[in-house]
């Protein structure tokens, strides 16, 4: 009988990084495909508000040696690198008013990207009985307006066929955890709240 976990190892290190097989001196690496999506949705004291950045940038490197988030459960001797990034000023609201407020609160001139990058792969059991998606425990450090927070998040990886597979996750965060004053606008009638909820939805292909 095949062992879950190795199973479920197996699956999600082809997922990410999209190597044919697992031996300890392979150098695997995945690329972030242009269908990718990162986004946050949040609320004001008027309405709700959505900002999305299709232009998503980021590298993944599996290997032995490197010094890299370890993958907790494997029973391959592998560390993964991850990382991917945005423009903030890449981010469209919908509104060019709720841009310019967002890009402002999140300090754009100064720190022109927000980012992330993965420390811990803690490997689950779960699979979706509808789609056959696996499912990881994350920890990583996600970056806003130059601060850098530690955040843990549960991440679903499927196969969409041809080589091609997804990596979903969500996360709601506190805008002043980061420093990160919540926008307002028409002199203060209109104000966001305070927290958060960023998306991920990063396609990936070897």
């Amino acid at each position: 009988m095949i062992n879950r976990k190795s199973m479920l190892t197996t699956y999600l290190i082809s997922v990410i990084l999209l190597i044919p097989s697992l031996h300890a001196n392979n150098l695997g690496k995945y690329h972030i495909q242009r269908e990718s999506t990162v986004w946050i949705e949040g609320s004001s004291n008027i309405n709700t508000f959505k900002c999305v950045s299709y232009k998503v940038h980021g590298e993944g490197i599996l290997d032995s040696s490197i010094k890299a988030a370890p993958i907790i459960g494997s029973p391959f001797n592998v560390r993964l690198k991850a990382t991917f990034a945005i423009t903030v000023k890449s981010m469209d609201c919908g509104n060019p008013m709720v841009n310019s407020d967002m890009y402002e609160a999140l300090k754009s001139d100064d720190f022109t990207t927000l980012s992330y990058e993965l420390k811990r792969v803690d490997l689950l059991g779960d699979i979706s009985k509808d789609d056959g998606a696996f499912y990881a425990n994350t920890v990583g450090m996600l970056t806003v307006a130059g601060s850098p927070r530690e955040i843990k998040m549960k991440v679903k990886l499927t196969s969409l066929g041809n080589g091609k597979y997804k990596i979903e996750g969500n996360k709601e965060v506190l805008m002043t955890d980061f420093g990160v004053k919540p926008p307002t606008a028409m002199m203060g009638l209109l104000k966001a709240h305070d927290k958060l909820t960023f998306y991920f939805d990063i396609i990936v292909d070897g």
